[in-house]
């Protein structure tokens, strides 16, 4: 039994220095110690998330202190770490800033007199009078208004972008003015009342209408050979 402990322990006797207490403990602690030829002795330890440095001691030079140094893939592992960590911090003030950040608001307001009318804008229904809706862009905007008994209104109108919405001051008050800027238009348009066309105007438009295809129809009619002549002038029927 005896000779089995000391085959298994072997290892205890062949790598510890006795005359050294940090060594011994660290040994009685499972831990191999090897003394390099160079009378540097070279100690494993745990650091903090289970990662290794070496711990060294010059017996020569500096007997009594140990110093812990980090190899080379170490330092790279760290670099990385420290990196990446900077990285996830940036994009969070990054996103932080943007949520507190303000931004630019877009509305339009459209009335008609007398409201209640259907609104399209640039051929898409956006309610009925009076009406306000949100946009991005500014520009020519096609303006329907449609309301029984009235004439329907087919018109345009600009938006013109102001000062600070244009570039590059549209990039520092979008992203980062603090504050929200709201822009608000507002465009008016009055109706017409719907009048149906007088009667005699009507028969006179019908008539007006029917001497003209009369005439059309009296008129002579090409015959064939003048076709002919016209789409071969050298004579050619072939």
């Amino acid at each position: 039994m005896a000779g089995r402990l000391v085959k298994r322990f072997s290892w205890i006797s062949q790598s510890v220095y006795p005359a050294d207490p940090m060594r011994h403990r660290y040994a009685f602690h499972g831990r191999h110690l090897a003394t390099s030829k160079n009378a540097e002795s070279i100690l494993p330890v745990p650091l903090r998330r289970g990662r290794l440095t070496r711990v060294t001691r010059n017996r020569v030079t500096d007997p009594c202190r140990w110093t812990r140094q980090r190899s080379g893939k170490d330092r790279t592992q760290m670099i990385q770490r420290v990196c990446r960590h900077g990285m996830a911090r940036l994009a969070g003030a990054l996103v932080m800033a943007a949520a507190v950040a303000g931004c630019v608001e877009r509305k339009l307001t459209i009335i008609t007199q007398p409201p209640g009318a259907t609104v399209r804008l640039n051929d898409e229904e956006i309610g009925t009078s009076p009406v306000t809706v949100n946009f991005n862009w500014y520009g020519d905007y096609r303006v329907q208004c449609i309301k029984p008994g009235y004439e329907i209104l087919n018109t345009h109108r600009l938006l013109e972008a102001p000062p600070h919405d244009a570039f590059p001051l549209d990039f520092f008050y979008g992203v980062l003015w603090p504050e929200t800027i709201v822009d608000e238009y507002e465009w008016t348009f009055e109706l017409t009342p719907y009048q149906p066309p007088d009667r005699d105007d009507l028969i006179q438009q019908a008539q007006a209408m029917k001497g003209k295809a009369l005439r059309d129809l009296k008129s002579p009619m090409p015959d064939d050979s003048a076709l002919i002549d016209a789409a071969d002038p050298t004579g050619d029927t072939r």
